[in-house]
């Protein structure tokens, strides 16, 4: 039901923990030589509802955590720069996520479909927000984009039903073209 993943290892192989329906709980432990969760890598543990993630993982690549419906909350730690496509996509009942401070880039549809998703802090360090990043996030109702995003891809907010307000940052070369919220 649980999995604690010691410091010393080094890698995890793509898909490692695909559909184990039975996982509730991750913890890598601090210190940790991993440097990236891997593609797939607890896709579809429909069950996971605890992940604690160690200083020093700086990826999370495509679909590591996809379709985790009971996970709730996340906090990224400030080594990561770069959550990869569909990172979390369809998390059903992520809450909360706390980005990290260091992160540059939210690639494709990375919270997709994370319809309970209503707070999110957007770091100062963000570059880049990918297509269909927060897109069906039904529950966001504001966000505030940071000056140094640079670039929102196409339908980024698309399908926000209940998002009322897009505060950009003095400073931020971005304008109401730049995003795809639905009229």
């Amino acid at each position: 039901k649980s999995i604690k993943i010691p410091s010393n290892v080094e890698e995890l192989g793509q898909y490692v923990f695909y559909q184990c329906s039975k996982l509730e709980s991750v913890v890598i432990e601090n210190g940790t030589k991993l440097t990236v969760i891997p593609h797939g890598a607890f896709q579809e543990c429909t069950e996971l509802s605890k992940i604690s993630i160690a200083n020093g993982i700086t990826d999370l690549n495509g679909r590591a955590f996809e379709d985790c419906k009971y996970l709730t909350d996340i906090a990224l730690p400030d080594t990561v720069t770069n959550v990869s496509q569909s990172a979390f996509r369809n998390c059903v009942r992520l809450k909360t996520v706390n980005l990290s401070q260091n992160l540059e880039n939210v690639d494709d549809s990375a919270f997709r479909g994370c319809v309970e998703l209503s707070d999110i802090n957007i770091p100062t360090s963000l570059k880049t927000i990918g297509n269909y990043a927060f897109s069906n996030c039904t529950g966001l109702t504001n966000i505030t984009i940071s000056k140094s995003v640079a670039s929102v891809g196409e339908s980024a907010f698309s399908g926000c039903n209940k998002l009322t307000e897009v505060l950009l940052e003095g400073g931020s070369t971005l304008t109401s073209e730049s995003f795809g919220v639905d009229a």
